[in-house]
């Protein structure tokens, strides 16, 4: 089971640092439908939503407010940020049955979907 734990942006009200507090992943394991107490993190930076992809099990894609969007690789254990050129707040994420590409929702302004294809991505 996977879990995203959003980070905080310097400018969030929550925030009495005002420093970057990035996020992560946790995946936590079930063994004979027994959730296990402690999780395995990844890092991230501030993770939004997160999607299983169609195709490929081990990769999920993320929003991201502070970039647009990562993707996690579960069998590298890595993430690869990606940028969405003038983004303010990518939030919600969705993956198209035709297309495979994901389209991601911004919470401000003209609320712009943009979409993106994460085959170069995960090619690295």
């Amino acid at each position: 089971m996977k879990v995203v734990v959003k980070g905080r942006v310097p400018t969030d009200l929550n925030n009495p640092t005002g420093a970057l507090q990035e996020g992560y992943v946790a995946t936590f394991s079930i063994d004979n439908a027994t959730l296990a107490a402690e999780a395995v993190h990844t890092a991230a930076t501030v993770p939004f939503s997160i999607n299983e992809d169609i195709d490929n099990p081990d990769l999920f894609f993320m929003s991201d407010v502070t970039t647009g969007y990562a993707v996690l690789n579960e069998t590298a254990g890595s993430v690869v940020q990606g940028i969405i050129p003038n983004q303010a707040a990518a939030c919600w994420a969705a993956q198209s049955n035709v297309t495979r590409h994901f389209y991601v929702v911004e919470a401000v302004g003209k609320s712009n979907i943009t979409e993106v294809s994460i085959d170069p991505i995960t090619s690295q």
